[in-house]
């Protein structure tokens, strides 16, 4: 990327398109960049630094096992030694550096771009953002229920991400098997259910039923759809083949202007912990435990590893000072 500091940028127009995968196995999490851009402002929020500057440097927030970390970061990103000169892995869109920026302090945080490779939508819209996702597994629902759930994801603006299936033949679909893709948008229109998704390579798409080339396409049905026919990456299916296609999707309950807070407890495993909170009015509340992810331990030690068992209550006091249980996970 051959230019001067002044033509650098690290936000230009945040697009679901900013994002384009390289050789590094990270699908998952360019899906999750690409879910939040749907949302300008909610990539921008992650940013300490949202200037580019000569010095080169540049701070990002994560939520580490629930604890807000800032990752500070250069410019300096590692780049095919050839004509091109493109970076090997995330790649730009024009001058903005911001999808590059983000990934390189994620493999910061876990000491090597290596140890990002492989893993969900799900665990880095958690450590992007710190609001929880929820997973779904297509074989136990109807076409009509997982309809009815990402219709509503996207209505609450929810980031909703997929993976598709093992042992799908590529080229006859244009399907990545074990993908990560972004849910962008769901349609209901002409008697038809569709939805929009995106692949993190920002290119290479299915090529079935209302693909860029179908014969099913009419021109009211691409404009209410707002299709073009381009090879960006996203592309449109039924929601019929979507659950043929993929084995699993999850939807991220992030709300922008939501509050966050949390609290940093060792527990002994032969005494609970309890924690008294007052709720003034009706609200949406989300409780979560966290533990240290395999993902920071050393290679050797990450197989066989297992998770600590965790448990909590969430009961109500009454008037009386009585303890009414509501909910036990």
């Amino acid at each position: 990327m051959n230019c001067s500091y002044g033509e650098i940028r690290v936000f230009d127009m945040v697009d679901v398109n900013d994002v384009a995968q390289g050789i590094l196995g990270n699908c998952y999490f360019l899906a999750s960049l690409s879910g939040l851009a749907e949302e300008p402002e909610r990539v921008k929020s992650i940013f300490e630094t949202t200037l580019a500057n000569r010095y080169g440097k540049y701070s990002v927030r994560f939520f580490v096992q629930g604890v807000p970390v800032i990752m500070t970061v250069d410019d300096r990103f590692p780049c095919y030694n050839n004509e091109t000169q493109e970076p090997l892995f995330s790649k730009p869109k024009g001058k903005e550096l911001w999808a590059l920026l983000i990934e390189k302090a994620w493999a910061k945080l876990y000491k090597s771009y290596v140890k990002i490779e492989a893993g969900t939508v799900e665990e880095a819209l958690e450590d992007l953002t710190g609001a929880p996702s929820f997973v779904f597994f297509v074989d136990k629902e109807t076409d009509d229920a997982i309809w009815e759930k990402l219709k509503h994801a996207d209505l609450k603006k929810y980031v909703i991400g997929a993976s598709s299936r093992e042992n799908i033949n590529k080229e006859a679909t244009g399907i990545v098997e074990n993908h990560a893709y972004t849910v962008v948008s769901v349609h209901e229109t002409e008697g038809h259910k569709l939805v929009r998704i995106r692949n993190p390579w920002g290119n290479f798409e299915w090529k079935g039923d209302f693909s860029d080339s179908s014969a099913l396409w009419t021109d009211s049905l691409k404009k209410a759809v707002q299709c073009e026919n381009s090879e960006n990456g996203i592309f449109y299916m039924s929601i019929r083949d979507f659950r043929r296609h993929y084995n699993n999707y999850s939807i991220h309950h992030y709300s922008d202007g939501w509050h966050y807070s949390f609290i940093e407890q060792t527990c002994d495993p032969k005494h609970a912990s309890y924690f008294k909170i007052n709720v003034e009015e009706p609200c949406e509340v989300y409780f979560r435990i966290h533990q240290k992810g395999s993902r920071f331990l050393p290679e050797k030690e990450q197989e066989g590893f297992k998770y600590s068992p965790a448990s909590f209550m969430i009961v109500k006091i009454e008037k009386d000072d009585s303890y009414k249980l509501n909910s036990e996970e």
